[in-house]
């Protein structure tokens, strides 16, 4: 299971960086090509991304000293390329397909150190997020939610972290998880700005567990203690209706139930402003799957439909 994590990101990687077709094949040859050309072109892009696939082929071939060492390489003789930034990342999101959990999380954080975040298009955010969940999981199954908010959120502020966890957590279906941290947050930061959207939170994991009496008391906690909101005054009815309609329509086919909510969002929903969020998560959801084709379909429309909205 992992060998086949690690095969989809190599794609994944190799559709990015431009060398899909070159990275599988003689484990040796593949090896002795990229020194070859790290030792022909020094210090230039070609190089950079020569590195970069040396480091994901030991990691391919679970060979940690060898990775750690040319990782390492790629860090400090390339610091200052161009492309150094997507290369963090990518060699990032192999660790975390061979369950690196920590050593991930350093080069995504690495990663928006080197290069800060300034566009909401940037989805590093939402990786460093999920991989630390996937990290705070694996150590322990007791208190993630408390260990999370505790020991994790130095790079945001604690209501960004219990919003962005949260998120990352239904992504991961730890519905469960999820909705304690939104709960969590909201007992403690009800006038933060966030509060809205972790009440909203609260909503969707609820959806996503089948618990229509929770969501229910959600949506209606949003019409009552968040009524002024603007936030929520701009978007709370299509996402209300959202929920109610996708819970009606858990558990029948997942490709006919993903067509009738994309038709009827274009449909229905486009016309508030509220649309958008609801696509996003779609957008996310299509691209976890590698479906990129529909994740830039989605993407596109949420392009078109944005109006300012604050998102997690």
């Amino acid at each position: 299971m992992v060998r086949e994590k690690v095969l989809l990101f190599l794609i994944f990687a190799g559709v990015v960086f431009g060398f899909v077709g070159e990275v599988f094949g003689d484990f040796a040859s593949e090896v002795a090509e990229s020194r070859q050309i790290i030792a022909d072109k020094p210090g230039t892009d070609e190089a950079m991304r020569a590195q970069m696939r040396l480091t994901l082929l030991y990691i391919r071939s679970d060979k940690v000293a060898e990775a750690n060492s040319a990782c390492e390489e790629l860090l400090t003789k390339y610091a200052g390329q161009e492309d150094i930034v997507e290369a963090t990342y990518s060699v990032g999101g192999a660790l975390q397909a061979v369950e690196d959990y920590g050593s991930a999380r350093e080069l995504y954080k690495l990663s928006i150190e080197t290069r800060p975040i300034t566009s909401e298009t940037d989805d590093r955010k939402k990786g460093l997020a999920k991989v630390t969940v996937l990290l705070a999981k694996a150590e322990s199954a007791d208190d993630v939610a408390g260990r999370l908010i505790r020991d994790y959120s130095d790079e945001w502020s604690a209501a960004e972290a219990a919003g962005r966890f949260g998120r990352a957590g239904g992504q991961l279906g730890d519905y469960e998880l999820a909705r304690e941290l939104y709960e969590g947050f909201i007992q403690k930061n009800r006038q933060d700005s966030w509060a809205v959207w972790a009440q909203m939170g609260v909503a969707t994991t609820s959806v996503g567990l089948g618990d229509e009496e929770g969501m229910e008391a959600a949506l209606s906690k949003l019409g009552t203690d968040f009524a002024g909101d603007v936030t929520w005054q701009k978007i709370g009815g299509v996402y209300s209706e959202f929920c109610r309609y996708l819970l009606r329509l858990r558990g029948e086919d997942k490709d006919d139930v993903e067509e009738v909510l994309w038709k009827k969002i274009l449909s229905d929903f486009m016309e508030d402003g509220g649309a958008v969020v609801v696509l996003d998560h779609m957008g996310d959801i299509y691209r976890d799957r590698r479906e990129y084709e529909r994740a830039a379909e989605v993407f596109a429309a949420v392009a078109d439909g944005w109006r300012g909205v604050v998102r997690l």
